[in-house]
């Protein structure tokens, strides 16, 4: 698998970096999704019709889903979680890792710093590691992820990079509204909020549309890259 994208609700990889996912698969790279819970805590949509939503993107994009048995808002880093991701990992032996952005201090207002984003950046980033080591209690062969990188940034956040996805904007929008539950998130206006973001990312590099991610580490560049 080239890339493999964790979300700790339903939504969160298709609101947080959907349009990149359509990128990736239109030029014909391989991607995964690992949805840690169901929702349900949240103001709207059931456990039920969350599962639904998210099998049904997920078929859209024609991307596998695992999707794990954790509790909203009772996501948390312990040992066992820190397993349960690896042993994903190892599942699919993907060349990157995506996860919501792990660690920052913001109001109860932000959505991009629910503490399940938190933890579950926090638990990839471990399980990232322990996918590698040899002598884990896990299944399958070890393996080393090249990079993992951060989506949902919390306001103010300043990203490591950001992907023109101005192309692939409709197609997202379209995505993005198969989490119907959820259209009533901001008094109706979540997409439309969403892609004022993309659209700020954009016009900070000069294009109409953006995605932005962290890195923790250096990414490796090439004149082309900055040509």
């Amino acid at each position: 698998m080239d890339f493999l994208a964790f979300g700790a609700h339903p939504d969160d990889i298709e609101f947080g970096m959907g349009a990149s996912v359509l990128t990736f698969l239109d030029q014909h790279y391989t991607v995964a999704f690992c949805v840690l819970s169901r929702g349900g805590k949240g103001s709207y949509g059931t456990t039920i019709e969350r599962e639904k939503e998210m099998i049904r993107a997920a078929r859209h994009l024609g991307v596998p889903i695992d999707i794990l048995d954790f509790e909203d808002c009772r996501i948390f880093d312990t040992w066992d979680n820190r397993l349960i991701l690896a042993n994903i990992i190892r599942k699919y032996r993907p060349r990157v890792v995506f996860a919501p952005y792990h660690s920052i201090a913001a109001s109860p207002d932000d959505g991009g710093a629910h503490p399940d984003h938190l933890a579950t950046g926090t638990l990839v980033n471990h399980a990232v590691r322990f996918a590698r080591f040899s002598r884990m209690p896990l299944e399958g062969e070890p393996w080393k992820v090249k990079q993992t990188l951060y989506y949902i940034l919390p306001a103010f956040q300043k990203p490591s990079f950001i992907l023109d996805v101005s192309d692939y904007m409709d197609d997202w929008e379209r995505l993005c509204s198969i989490h119907m539950s959820q259209i009533e998130l901001k008094g109706g206006g979540v997409i439309p909020f969403l892609k004022k973001i993309r659209s700020y990312y954009g016009l900070t590099m000069g294009t109409d549309f953006g995605e932005g991610f962290i890195s923790d580490t250096p990414v490796l560049l090439d004149v082309k890259t900055l040509l």
